[in-house]
């Protein structure tokens, strides 16, 4: 199944517009670095919408299933846009190595960039939790707790294989396109005389997510 992404109504990182938040044309954008897999799902998404992989109404209908939906069983259209525009902010700002999503920007300003409340970006994430398109790792202190009990800002967050599954990219390519940026960065760090190593990497994602939930609490 195959959705149109819509031009108008839907979120756009900077560069993909204009000083008058018109969205520009591909040759017209300013370029900025993205690591290869990102990219490779931005235009993706630009192409086909976010949901290009048929699994995803099972998805949708588990959540039914599991009372995510309970009251609103008809998953409105404007909820599956939100989805969708979540997606692609998780598409464009995730670590293409670890999966995470980029820590420096919390869950509440998520929902600022893609216009919609703080309280709806939380049902979201639980919800793409549920779907199985994003997880919590090891080291991400008291895991999803803050998300499941009404909070706004989780702790940290990744992408799983079926959340690049779901936008058309398969487990063989999913591989090589991080073997690319992993080969880029231990260039990088050995420029440094430092080792790039994933996990560690990922720990010190969660540890910084950690650190910004408490300031966020103790300075509001």
């Amino acid at each position: 199944m195959k959705t149109t992404l819509p031009p108008l109504n839907t979120w756009h990182p900077q560069e993909s517009l204009s000083s008058e938040f018109e969205v520009l044309p591909l040759r017209d954008r300013k370029k900025k670095h993205i690591p290869t897999l990102n990219r490779k799902i931005f235009n993706t998404l630009e192409k086909h919408g976010a949901w290009i992989n048929s699994q995803w109404p099972f998805l949708v209908h588990k959540l039914v299933e599991v009372g995510m939906r309970k009251r609103n069983l008809s998953f409105k259209e404007v909820h599956k846009q939100n989805i969708e525009n979540t997606l692609r902010w998780i598409a464009y700002n995730s670590d293409t190595v670890t999966g995470c999503i980029n820590v420096t920007h919390l869950c509440i300003e998520i929902g600022k960039e893609i216009g919609v409340s703080s309280s709806t970006i939380s049902v979201i994430m639980k919800e793409l939790v549920i779907m199985g398109l994003l997880y919590e790792p090891e080291q991400s202190g008291q895991s999803i707790q803050d998300i499941l009990h009404d909070g706004r800002l989780p702790r940290t967050l990744c992408t799983t294989p079926l959340f690049y599954e779901i936008l058309g990219i398969k487990n063989d390519e999913l591989d090589r396109l991080r073997s690319i940026e992993i080969r880029r960065r231990e260039i990088e760090y050995a420029k440094r005389q430092e080792k790039y190593d994933a996990e560690i990497a990922l720990k010190a994602y969660c540890h910084s997510n950690i650190l910004r939930v408490w300031e966020y609490r103790h300075t509001q």
